[in-house]
């Protein structure tokens, strides 16, 4: 913030001091100089450029006057550089292309004269472009980039197959870097890159590069995130398990949260200012299914949507088709007398038949309760349970525990084991917050899991920023998927691989 300034009433007394102060000073000078006008004590530069060659330099030069940049002209012509001090001064041309010679002293020297203009020529020979460069790839692996890849060398690209050769002709004889460009993520360049080549006279340069195939590239994930620590609103980001082509799929307006991807991979459920909507993975699309419905889960067959719908007093969950008809609620948790209840975060069982989710009523401690597709069987499962997801295969549900603990239990309620604590849990020093785990998704096979925590975040912003981890389901291979996204996120929904 600038100091305040003096008010108006000091300003004119101390600026009479400074005025008094100078005025001698100023009337001495002007008397010395009163005298008429003096000679002029400038001059001209006239600079000419004549360029020959094969390939002259495109984007032509510049002038540069005693180190100072004073005009531009093109590869052949005339700048003439006025208001020059007289004297003897130095004339560089800059910008020549590597391929151009100029010939004699660069820079070089020039009397100026009062009044007078002083020529400069430069003369500018360009080489032929004679040699070539052959690029070679070679990819390990199966499954390989059907795309491949992108080679850029002495400003010119060129696609070529992930196996395979590209040719770069009618190249100037000079050293040039080359580059080997998107790579996708489950590939690795295993040589160097850029490396410098040197295209020789009348011939043939060669480069090579290695890639390795890592495995099959991850599934992509979604979730919903506010971006900002300000005032912006929460969107739906699309980002690859390998934390790669991070995008952002919403701009609207709404705050949107809860995003499901569809089991068919086609389309990704969301809210949008407190309605459900439905969108292509690349963002096109949205439709509005016309119901209030939020925290969305996709039925393993597609054909329906369970989620969070608000009542007088509280909320319960409902289901409703993918096409927006037939809304249904299946659970009656009313309001107590004084408070509600709040109930969500469905996740179906891999049959279709039930449903987990969560909630508590009025004060009472979080929990998770199980309900039949049909909304019958409604219980309470477990305390102090929260964001449970159901396993692909039936046999285990993550739940987000009280305590902060990812924790695996039996769909009868049993406790299983401690993802958190078998992925290690970094011990902060006090005064900071202990590590939060939150909000599990289940990857299509079973085998990840992505979650949202505050773990692995500078000490600075520890216990207020969450970033989307995602850990192997027996607590190995932990990483961190996204960078800092704002001070919130939503659970993770898992989708298929990237385009």
């Amino acid at each position: 913030m600038h100091p305040a300034l003096p008010s108006m009433k000091q300003r004119p007394y101390r600026a009479t001091l400074f005025v008094a102060a100078i005025a001698p000073v100023l009337l001495a000078a002007v008397s010395a100089c009163d005298g008429g006008s003096g000679p002029s004590s400038t001059g001209s530069i006239s600079v000419q450029t004549v360029t020959t060659g094969a390939v002259p330099d495109p984007d032509g030069y510049q002038i540069t006057i005693d180190g100072v940049q004073r005009a531009t002209m093109p590869s052949t012509g005339t700048a003439t550089v006025t208001d020059v001090p007289v004297g003897q001064r130095s004339v560089r041309l800059l910008g020549v292309a590597e391929q151009c010679t100029v010939g004699g002293d660069n820079p070089r020297a020039a009397d100026v004269f009062d009044g007078d203009t002083a020529t400069v020529d430069f003369t500018i020979t360009c080489g032929t472009p004679v040699g070539s460069l052959r690029v070679h790839v070679v990819t390990t692996g199966e499954d390989l980039d059907q795309d491949g890849y992108s080679i850029l060398a002495s400003d010119q690209s060129q696609s070529v197959p992930a196996n395979g050769d590209v040719l770069f002709a009618g190249l100037f004889a000079l050293e040039t870097d080359v580059r080997l460009l998107d790579i996708v993520p489950n590939c690795a360049l295993t040589s160097p890159s850029p490396v410098l080549v040197t295209v020789p006279d009348a011939g043939v340069a060669d480069a090579q590069f290695t890639v390795d195939y890592l495995g099959p590239l991850p599934n992509d994930l979604a979730f919903a995130a506010d971006p900002s620590d300000a005032d912006g609103g929460w969107e739906v980001f699309r980002v690859n398990a390998s934390g790669a082509q991070l995008r952002n799929l919403t701009q609207a307006p709404d705050d949107e949260f809860g995003a499901a991807w569809s089991p068919d991979g086609t389309r990704i459920a969301f809210n949008r200012g407190g309605r459900a909507f439905l969108m292509n993975p690349d963002g096109t699309a949205v439709v509005d299914l016309g119901v209030d419905l939020g925290q969305l889960a996709w039925s393993p067959d597609g054909s329906k949507l369970a989620g969070q719908g608000g009542l007088a007093g509280g909320t319960n969950i409902f289901s409703v088709n993918a096409d927006g008809s037939g809304l249904t609620e299946l659970t009656f948790h009313l309001p107590m007398p004084t408070v509600t209840g709040t109930f969500g975060a469905p996740s179906w069982a891999p049959d279709g038949t039930r449903l987990v989710y969560s909630g508590r009523q009025g004060l009472n401690v979080v929990a998770c309760w199980v309900v039949g597709a049909d909304g019958n069987g409604d219980a309470k499962l477990k305390d102090n349970c929260n964001y449970p997801a159901w396993s692909p295969d039936g046999t285990r549900i993550a739940y987000e525990r009280t305590d902060g603990h990812i924790v695996f239990m039996a769909p009868d309620g049993s406790d299983l084991a401690d993802l958190s604590v078998l992925a290690g849990i970094p011990e902060p020093a006090p005064p900071l917050p202990d590590v939060v785990d939150g909000a599990p998704a289940w990857s299509p096979d079973g085998t990840q899991l992505a979650f949202v925590s505050n773990r692995d975040v500078p000490e600075e912003e520890f216990g207020g920023v969450y970033r989307i981890f995602v850990v192997n389901a027996d607590g190995t291979g932990l990483r961190r998927i996204t960078s800092r996204f704002g001070f919130q996120l939503d659970r993770p929904t898992w989708g298929p691989t990237s385009p």
